[in-house]
């Protein structure tokens, strides 16, 4: 996870697979990406890429909101946790 002042808090997302571990995007790839500040106020959404949600796309996202994430956030797909800027 990257942090730093002038940098801004990334979301570090738990979805990426490691070996013995469940893929959790599996069940859930295709629904909504949404990101809440610390307090539940939704500060981002948006619908899935036609292929669905990958480790990938998520840490891009995660690079763009960067400054909007600095106070820290949480991040659901279809209302799953999926990561927060906390872990």
């Amino acid at each position: 996870m990257a942090t730093g002042s002038s940098e801004g808090k990334m979301i570090c997302f738990v979805t990426d697979v490691n070996a013995g571990e469940p893929d959790i995007l599996v069940t859930i790839a295709n629904g909504p990406l949404e990101i809440c500040d610390l307090r539940g106020t939704r500060i981002h959404a948006e619908p899935a890429p036609a292929s669905g949600w990958t480790h990938e796309a998520l840490l891009a996202i995660a690079g763009l909101l960067k400054d909007r994430t600095q106070d820290g956030a949480d991040a659901f797909i279809a209302g799953e946790w999926v990561g927060s800027t906390e872990v």
